[in-house]
């Protein structure tokens, strides 16, 4: 499709189109919009990580991302696979920050997106995780001196913590929960039976842009008991709803 194609089937204007598809793994190709396959995506991000730990990449580090060092590194990394420009363009503007300096502009690592990014990949490897294994085995997984930081689950991953199993992780990414308000706080009760407000807004952020939008829905949807501590608790869905 060409993005006059999606304009012609999907109800937004030119602009929210665009903005939505710098969300996505999505390319321009040949004027073509092209989305990147979840394997082709992690095989570049693999390869992006293995450069950065290269010895002979000298033009690939977490401070500096040479975009014609990493042309040539990719090929070198994937031969099976012919690159197009404009996907390594993608991966730097995904995984890098844009750093301007005295007229000079370097391409920084983005620590939390390539973080987040080795989290995805291995948190789909399994049904569940052990806690302590995860964080050894991501730890792998990242480029030297990069550190995960549990703050880049958000919205991407599902901690449970119970007698019987310690405390566990899955893979829990908001993109990919119900649109519909209401299943999606089904799914989520299904996975645990009360809920933290401060904890299940990561999971609700997309449909409640703002504080007075998430109240509303969990006061219209949701049984709320108040700890002793004053923090709301969710029990479940209002009984009018199941």
């Amino acid at each position: 499709f060409t993005v006059g194609d999606l304009l012609d089937v999907v109800q937004m204007s030119e602009v929210e189109l665009q903005k939505a598809l710098e969300r996505l793994p999505v390319i321009t190709l040949n004027g073509y919009v092209r989305m990147l396959s979840a394997e082709f995506h992690d095989r570049l991000v693999t390869a992006f990580v293995d450069c950065l730990d290269d010895d002979e990449e000298p033009g690939i580090i977490l401070e500096s991302v040479g975009l014609e060092c990493l042309k040539d590194a990719l090929k070198k990394y994937l031969p099976d696979k012919n690159i197009p420009v404009e996907a390594v363009n993608w991966l730097i503007e995904k995984y890098c920050n844009v750093v301007k300096e005295n007229g000079t502009v370097t391409y920084h690592i983005n620590e939390k997106a390539i973080c987040r990014a080795k989290i995805s990949q291995l948190l789909r490897a399994a049904v569940k995780f052990e806690y302590d294994t995860f964080e050894k085995a991501l730890q792998q997984l990242l480029p030297i001196g990069v550190e995960f930081k549990e703050e880049y689950l958000e919205g991407l991953a599902f901690i449970d913590e119970e007698l019987t199993t310690g405390k566990t992780i899955r893979y829990l990414n908001i993109e990919d929960l119900p649109e519909e308000p209401i299943k999606r706080l089904e799914l989520l009760f299904s996975l645990r039976q009360s809920w933290k407000e401060s904890i299940i807004q990561q999971y609700l952020s997309d449909l409640c842009p703002t504080k007075r939008h998430l109240n509303e829905l969990l006061v219209n949807c949701c049984r709320q008991k108040t700890t002793v501590n004053g923090e709301k608790v969710l029990v479940g869905l209002k009984e009018m709803l199941l």
